[in-house]
């Protein structure tokens, strides 16, 4: 499985064209591509909005944090837990 991830769309489709060239280049074949699009709500009136999964939480508990200032943010604007 090969993951590509962007903000850009346009970025990804260049990746994806890019490395299927070079995997064809190796024999491997490429059974399926599945694309996706980040979803983005806003909660709070004059909020930015916030990225969500595709069940709609945004709790930080289903959304793992993986960087410094969103576990900063957490800590400090929510409860903390």
């Amino acid at each position: 499985m090969l993951l590509l991830a962007d903000s850009s769309f346009d970025a990804v489709t260049r990746d994806l064209e890019a490395a299927q060239g070079w995997l064809n280049g190796t024999g491997a074949r490429v059974l399926g591509v599945e694309r996706g699009r980040a979803q983005f709500r806003t909660f709070k009136p004059g909020a930015a909005p916030e990225g969500v999964e595709h069940f709609g939480y945004v709790d930080g508990r289903s959304q793992p944090l993986f960087l410094a200032e969103d576990v900063e943010a957490e800590t400090h604007g929510t409860d903390g837990a």
